[in-house]
Order: C-alpha cells, then sequence, then structure tokens
C-alpha cells in the first residue's frame, strides 16, 4: 500500500496523529475619516475556529510527512501502471461503439428514407433499386466498423510488443 519515508531522517516509519489547528476569520473593519481625509480602519469582530486534522508523522522524529514523502513499491507502480492502460483501453472501446452506433444509425434511418420515399410511386418495380441502395449502405457501414476494429486491435497489440 505504499510508505512514506522522512525527509529529516530517512525513516520509513509514520503513523497518523491528531493536530489542534486554529483558523482565525476576521470581522467587520471600519474606516474613521475626518474632513482632511486623513482616516484610521479599527477591525471589531471575529473568531478563532479550533479544529482537529489527522496528520501522518514520522514516528523516529515526529515530523509531518505530507504527499510528496509518500513512495510506492515496485509492484504497486506496476499493478497502477496497468489499471490506467485497461481504463485507458475501455475509454477508447466506449467511444468506438458510440461511433460506431451512430454511423449505423444513419445508415438505417437513410434506409428508412430511401424505402418510405419509393412507395409514393404507383408501379413497385421502382422500390427495388432505392431498397438495395439502402442494403448496401447498411452493409457498408457494418464492412467499415469492422474494419475499423480490426484496425483498432492491430494498434493495440503493436503498442502491447516490445
Amino acid at each position: 500500500m505504499g510508505y512514506y519515508t522522512c525527509p529529516k531522517c530517512g525513516s520509513n516509519e509514520s503513523f497518523e496523529g491528531t493536530e489542534m489547528v486554529s483558523e482565525y476569520k476576521p470581522g467587520v473593519t471600519h474606516y474613521i475619516e475626518n474632513a482632511a481625509g486623513q482616516g484610521i480602519a479599527r477591525q471589531t469582530g471575529g473568531k478563532t475556529k479550533h479544529t482537529s486534522v489527522t496528520v501522518t508523522k514520522c514516528k523516529a522524529c515526529g515530523e509531518l510527512l505530507g504527499k510528496k514523502d509518500f513512495r510506492l513499491t515496485r509492484k504497486e507502480i506496476a499493478a497502477n501502471k496497468k489499471k490506467e492502460e485497461q481504463e485507458k483501453q475501455k475509454g477508447i472501446e466506449k467511444k468506438f461503439v458510440s461511433k460506431q452506433s451512430t454511423l449505423l444509425g444513419f445508415a438505417i434511418i437513410f434506409a428508412i428514407v430511401a424505402i418510405a420515399t419509393s412507395y409514393d410511386r404507383d408501379d413497385q418495380s421502382h422500390w427495388l433499386p432505392p431498397l438495395l441502395f439502402a442494403g448496401g449502405s447498411i452493409t457498408s457501414a457494418f464492412a467499415y466498423i469492422k474494419r475499423k476494429n480490426q484496425h483498432q486491435l492491430d494498434k493495440y497489440i503493436e503498442s502491447k510488443t516490445p
């Protein structure tokens, strides 16, 4: 799960402790001026708030440790890198599926419009060319999607090959 390294003494042992922190919020400031434009400012009120905060400290010397002092083991670094790559791949796949769905949707809409416009004619022999054209556009969309998938897969395999 990682460990802290103390910058002061170099120790890897740490613990979480509680610190009391005071925070002062100033009150209202009043300005008093005379006729000559000279004035003074007075501050009235204000609050001091005391809160307890959990902090990480070095066991050996008591030094406060922060994010910059946190270290990961080699296994954890490799695991984080693998997890990031998986998330990146999922994002690429999700984006690609969205584009595929959009392309397929347009092809289907085009097919429906082509078929619907062919029914306006009296002679039923004219509906075949728009239907074939619509079917061809859907087939082309599927072929494009398949080719794009293969390209993405090839690209991913190339990036993994040393």
